[in-house]
């Protein structure tokens, strides 16, 4: 968990660990726990909240010393926590327990009859709960659960991720979406060469995908296709993903913490329109590039040009097969050109100096 005072990883039977500078060094962190399996980690103002296997702790002198707080929590396996004040969600393997008084008090409306909730995410106005059976959303602060497993053709969610009106569910088979509030789920898996999801971030309209045994894939294009970004990541059994510092972390498991600077993620395949469809000149460039590609000149090119972590900086079209971009209103840094033209696309890099 990425918090502004530094880093707060949970461990699989080490308990808790602390980094004040970027990864670098860690510092067990685990007074007043009774267990050392923890699976999940939230923060509140200066509160954070720790599930593990025997129950839900809270620190608020910044993971210095835990108390237990689990009260009339009946099943005390916590696997998942999110919050949005003043509600705090815990999932459980007894169902999902809602607290608004900080973990003084714990009701539960619904007791779940599929057992263990993987995994919890909210966009401010709704909970979701990925669990062994499907998606199941709440608009009522948990007081009632729908399905909304419509498509979703493999119901093991390990996973949610949400951006705008896309919501990214990571299961067994892959990853799915849904832009329509999970009335319909499609898969998106072209280019994920392994299938077993068990952690989603998402950094503007880039998504990271960790999989269990493949490392961690990468796509700039909200799913349509993936790519491995593996780069020097010797581990690729992923069980957590979190951005810090313009960092991607990647917790695994039992081989520690690895992070990768966002900025060298770009170095990723590129698709091909046509063979050597496209050529960009300078680069690095100052204020302009000039792209050339071959095929017909009659078709409209639409381009898209993202910064590091995904953020759109230009939409724009060109016609014929050479034409230039102004890019002098851009800061210093790398960028992502995606081109579109006709039924094909190609993605490419540039740098601005």
């Amino acid at each position: 968990m990425a918090r502004n005072t530094g880093i707060l990883s949970s461990t699989y039977g080490a308990g808790l660990f602390s980094s004040t500078d970027n990864a670098s060094n860690w510092s067990e962190t685990s007074n007043g726990l009774t267990s050392y399996l923890a699976y999940s980690l939230a923060e509140s103002d200066n509160n954070i909240f720790a599930g593990t296997y025997n129950g839900i702790f809270l620190s608020s002198d910044n993971g210095a010393n835990w108390i237990d707080i689990s009260n009339n929590i009946a099943n005390r396996q916590v696997f998942s926590i999110a919050v949005s004040d003043p509600y705090i969600y815990a999932g459980t393997g007894g169902g999902i327990y809602v607290s608004t008084d900080n973990g003084a008090s714990w009701t539960t409306h619904n007791y779940f009859p599929f057992g263990d909730e993987n995994t919890l995410a909210n966009d401010g106005n709704r909970i979701f709960a990925g669990t062994g059976i499907g998606v199941y959303v709440s608009t009522d602060h948990a007081s009632s659960w729908t399905a909304i497993n419509n498509g979703l053709t493999n119901t093991d969610v390990r996973s949610i991720a949400i951006s705008g009106n896309k919501i990214f569910a990571g299961t067994q088979r892959g990853v799915f979406l849904t832009t329509n509030d999970g009335a319909n789920w499609t898969r998106i898996n072209t280019g994920l060469t392994n299938l077993s999801v068990r952690a989603l971030c998402v950094v503007d309209s880039t998504i990271f995908a960790g999989t269990f045994g493949g490392g961690v894939f990468m796509s700039i294009n909200y799913g349509i296709n993936w790519v491995e970004a593996n780069n020097g990541l010797a581990y690729k059994y992923i069980t957590s993903l979190a951005t810090y510092n313009n960092d991607l972390l990647d917790g695994t498991y039992s081989s520690g913490v690895w992070k990768c600077p966002l900025s060298e993620m770009v170095d990723i395949p590129e698709a091909e329109i046509y063979q050597d469809c496209i050529n960009l000149s300078p680069n690095p460039a100052t204020s302009e590039i000039t792209v050339d590609l071959s095929g017909s000149p009659d078709q409209i090119s639409k381009i898209v040009i993202l910064d590091i972590k995904g953020t759109e900086v230009k939409h724009l079209q060109k016609s014929g097969n050479s034409f230039q971009i102004q890019i002098s209103d851009l800061p210093q840094g790398i960028y992502i050109l995606r081109l579109f033209k006709g039924n094909f696309f190609q993605v490419k890099r540039f740098i601005k100096i």
